[in-house]
C-alpha cells in the first residue's frame, strides 16, 4: 500500500473520479485485474502542430 502511495500523482474527482500515476507494466496490468476497476489508461502525450499558424505570422 505504501508503494501506491507513493505512486499517486494526482486524484481527479470533478469531472471523472480517477488518479494519475507512475507504474510499470506490471503493476498496471495488476491494477487492470482489480474489482472495480473499470479502465487503466496508459499516458499520452499531445503536440500541437502550428507549423502554419507560424508560417501566416510571418505573412503580416
Amino acid at each position: 500500500m505504501d508503494s501506491a502511495r507513493a505512486a499517486l500523482l494526482y486524484s481527479y474527482t470533478t469531472a471523472i473520479n480517477g488518479f494519475s500515476a507512475k507504474l510499470t507494466p506490471s503493476q498496471a496490468n495488476e491494477l487492470k485485474e482489480k474489482p472495480g476497476v473499470l479502465e487503466v489508461v496508459p499516458s499520452q502525450t499531445y503536440h500541437v502542430q502550428d507549423e502554419g499558424l507560424r508560417m501566416m505570422s510571418n505573412m503580416v
